[in-house]
């Protein structure tokens, strides 16, 4: 999971009775429908005599703000909201209400970009909208830089986002969440406890522009890693409208029991952090220099990838395959201490190494027997952590029987996710594991292609229909497309 979620903190399903919640809202919502009815005959009778009123009754709202037009086309309360929440003085150029200095964006414009996630620019008399997507800003439309112009931009916006939504949605055959409908639990570890503590489910939030984006190009990368094998039960694609958890790093994340990808609202500062930190502080998902991964379409792929594992049955209820830990180099051990199931990892010198907390607070490997014992730089047994043989991260990677695709090996969901990320991403990524992970590479193109073989089926000569070629994409088992996969391997081998 990439700069996302280690495997191992999967959500623990938990039963939650929102009848009270629930009443409550419907009696709120009661409440303004009857108080919007007893002020229709005064809303009527003032519009006779002043102009236009609007009365807000969406939550939230200051009661009866409004903006007033006499009939001489003057406004009696200028710079106050409209329905849209923008404001026409501020948007046509007089900034006076909006508190907005020259050169400073006013705040309608501001509201509109945190809305739907795109940056406005004014050029000349137009306003211009640009999403990011994939580390780059891409311009989507332009408007008259004018409060009409917003307004309409407004509309247009909530438009592509809809239109987006349902694109996705029918071609990858995925269920994005609405704006409300409930998610996960949220999370707070109880330090005395030593143990999670869930909350009420997180709302899921209208996806921005740019958001989709990222997403269509994530799914494009991943499949068939969006289905999950039931129609009835597609995927699920929540966009949090809160954090999971008040310290949880994770710009995007998998649920393997819910079948469900969420996205965090701070993925964006999560990134930038990580980058800025060269990935330290943050839990995965990283490239080969050590980095976090470059755009959230990327921290997506990687989050596909661990759907795979479910798909290819690799991974069933938080317990990978023995066979696949042989391929990757990992041992399976009961931990009496964390009862629980750990994998360590196997190291040229005939020992398997455990993850922890080094000396200096930093990730560290410590040495152990086949039966969990700490051994010593000297080879003596140890009960005590401290004086067991410890690796920092990178030193572990050199030593590893199998040396993973990038520095995130924490987990072996987390190494394999890794290695079908850099499979499915392109050919620069592809290449590099081609050449400096060919025994990783093999197992990846194999599970790979049983996930699609699973989905897409075979020829009846036993010969797979479909093919994944170097650039990411899936395309026709043909002669041609076997050429051009084998001409990029052995052209870097």
């Amino acid at each position: 999971m990439t700069t996302s979620r280690t495997f191992e903190q999967a959500f623990e399903t938990t039963a939650r009775d929102e009848e009270q919640k629930e009443t409550q809202e419907k009696l709120l919502a009661d409440s303004r429908g009857k108080l919007r009815q007893d002020t229709t005959a005064a809303q009527k009778a003032v519009n006779d005599k002043f102009g236009s009123l609007t009365i807000d009754f969406s939550p939230g709202a200051d009661n009866f703000k409004f903006q007033g037009i006499n009939r001489a086309g003057t406004s009696d309360s200028a710079g106050v909201k409209d329905r849209n929440g923008s404001n026409d003085r501020a948007a046509s150029g007089d900034k006076s209400d909006d508190k907005a200095r020259p050169g400073e964006k006013s705040e309608a414009l501001k509201r509109l970009e945190e809305k739907y996630g795109v940056d406005v620019r004014t050029n000349g008399n137009r306003y211009e909208y640009y999403a990011k997507v994939d580390g780059k800003d891409k311009l989507m439309f332009v408007s008259d830089a004018s409060g009409e112009g917003l307004r309409q931009s407004d509309r247009q916006l909530k438009e592509m986002v809809e239109k987006r939504t349902k694109e996705l949605e029918d071609k990858y055959k995925i269920k994005i969440m609405k704006e409300g409908e409930r998610t996960v639990p949220e999370e707070r570890f109880d330090e005395k406890a030593n143990r999670m503590r869930f909350g009420d489910k997180i709302p899921a939030r209208s996806p921005k522009l740019g958001e989709l984006e990222e997403l269509a190009k994530a799914l494009e990368k991943s499949q068939p890693s969006n289905l999950t094998g039931d129609p009835k039960n597609p995927m699920k694609v929540a966009f949090l409208s809160k954090p999971l958890s008040k310290d949880d790093p994770a710009a995007a994340f998998f649920d393997p029991h819910r079948r469900m990808m969420m996205i965090s609202p701070n993925h964006e500062k999560i990134l930038s952090e990580a980058h800025r930190h060269n990935g330290k502080g943050c839990c995965g998902g990283k490239s080969e220099d050590g980095g976090p991964r470059k755009s959230l379409s990327e921290v997506l792929v990687h989050e596909f990838a661990h759907n795979a594992q479910s798909n290819t049955g690799v991974e069933k209820n938080g317990h990978m395959s023995a066979k696949l830990m042989d391929e990757l180099g990992y041992a399976e051990r009961y931990d009496k201490e964390q009862r629980r199931t750990v994998y360590d990892a196997k190291a040229k010198d005939g020992y398997q190494y455990s993850i922890g907390p080094g000396k200096d607070g930093e990730k560290a490997w410590f040495r152990r027997d086949k039966d969990g014992n700490y051994i010593t730089s000297n080879g003596e047994k140890t009960s005590d952590p401290r004086k067991a043989q410890q690796l920092n991260n990178e030193e572990m990677r050199e030593k590893m029987l199998v040396k993973p695709t990038t520095p995130y090996f924490d987990h072996p969901a987390e190494t394999m996710a890794e290695a079908l990320t850099d499979l499915r991403l392109g050919e620069e990524s592809r290449g590099r594991i081609a050449r400096n992970n060919p025994s990783i590479y093999e197992v990846a193109k194999k599970y790979d292609q049983q996930e699609i073989d699973k989905f897409y089926g075979k020829k009846s000569d036993g010969s797979s229909k479909f093919v994944r070629l170097p650039d990411g994409r899936i395309a026709e088992n043909s002669a041609a497309s076997r050429k051009k996969i084998a001409d990029f391997e052995n052209a870097r081998r």
